[in-house]
C-alpha cells in the first residue's frame, strides 16, 4: 500500500514513469487479491495516464475501482483522480459531481488526504462553469482547513494565487 500511494503521488506530480515501474513490480505480485488489483493499481495507472494527458483512458482505468472508491482501502483515491481527469478533459460539471461525491462520502476516509484537495477541485470546476460565488467558497473552505500549513506548500500557494484572480 505504501509504495503504491506513493507511485500515485508521483504520478499526479508529474512523475508516470515511477508509478509505472511501481505496477510493474506490484501487478504480478498478487494476482488473486482483490483490492490490489482493483483498488490501487487502477489509481496508479489512471494517474500515470494524467500524467501522459490522457485523461479519456484514465477515466477509463477508474472503471476497475469504482466498487471499492467509497472504502478506507481506496481513501476516496478512485473518485479524486476520476475528478482530476473530468478537468483536465475540461468536463468541469462532471468533474464538480466527483469532487462533491469525496465530500458527500469523507465520513468513509475522513483522514484521507484528498477530501481537503476535493474543495480545490470543485473550486476549480466551479471556476470554469462561471459559478464565481461556489468557486470562491470553495477555495476559502480550504484555505480555512490548512491555515496551518506550510505557507509555502505549492499546490496552497496555486490555490490563494488563483483565489486572488477570482477576487479581481
Amino acid at each position: 500500500e505504501p509504495q503504491l500511494r506513493a507511485a500515485t503521488a508521483l504520478a499526479l506530480g508529474g512523475e508516470p514513469e515511477e508509478a509505472d515501474a511501481a505496477v510493474r513490480r506490484l501487478r504480478g505480485l498478487r494476482s488473486q487479491d482483490t483490492l490490489l488489483q482493483n483498488a490501487y493499481l487502477p489509481v496508479v495507472e489512471a494517474a500515470a495516464l494524467l500524467a501522459r494527458n490522457r485523461p479519456a483512458d484514465a477515466i477509463e482505468e477508474l472503471r476497475r475501482a469504482t466498487p471499492y472508491e467509497n472504502g478506507i482501502v481506496a481513501a476516496l483515491l478512485p473518485v479524486y483522480v476520476r475528478g482530476i481527469a473530468r478537468l483536465q478533459a475540461n468536463e468541469p460539471e462532471e468533474a464538480k459531481r466527483e469532487f462533491q461525491a469525496i465530500l458527500t462520502h469523507r465520513g468513509a476516509d475522513p483522514f484521507s488526504p484528498v477530501v481537503p484537495l476535493a474543495y480545490l477541485g470543485l473550486a476549480r470546476a466551479h471556476a470554469r462553469t462561471g459559478a464565481i460565488a461556489e468557486s470562491r467558497a470553495a477555495y476559502e473552505t480550504l484555505l480555512e482547513i490548512w491555515k496551518q500549513a506550510d505557507p509555502d506548500l505549492p499546490i496552497l500557494s496555486q490555490a490563494r494565487e488563483e483565489l486572488a484572480r477570482l477576487r479581481n
